[in-house]
């Protein structure tokens, strides 16, 4: 699990990446709730010491959230996750756009 989050070099758009990553490997079954939601939380940490540009704040505040929302998926109810996964990845494509 430490291999998905080494983090060398942390900005907005490897945060985006490896939320994606996150999710995908959480729809595969190869992570469990907890295990995404730890990883989330882990890369959350790294994510608020990262200082942006003045240009990249409004991008950065929007990650922000969507980080602090991936960390709750231990607590997604079955039949609302599915719903939840959908609309994070469609915001961190929102991201991606910013």
């Amino acid at each position: 699990m430490s291999k998905i989050l080494s983090l060398k070099e942390i900005n907005n758009d490897v945060t985006i990446e490896k939320m994606e990553l996150i999710i995908n490997l959480y729809e595969q079954g190869t992570l469990t709730k907890k295990e995404a939601s730890k990883l989330a939380e882990h890369l959350l940490k790294k994510f608020k010491a990262f200082k942006p540009q003045k240009e990249k704040k409004e991008q950065y505040e929007f990650i922000l959230d969507l980080c602090i929302s991936l960390t709750t998926i231990k607590r997604a109810e079955e039949r609302f996750e599915q719903h939840y996964l959908k609309s994070l990845k469609e915001e961190l494509v929102k991201a991606k756009k910013m």
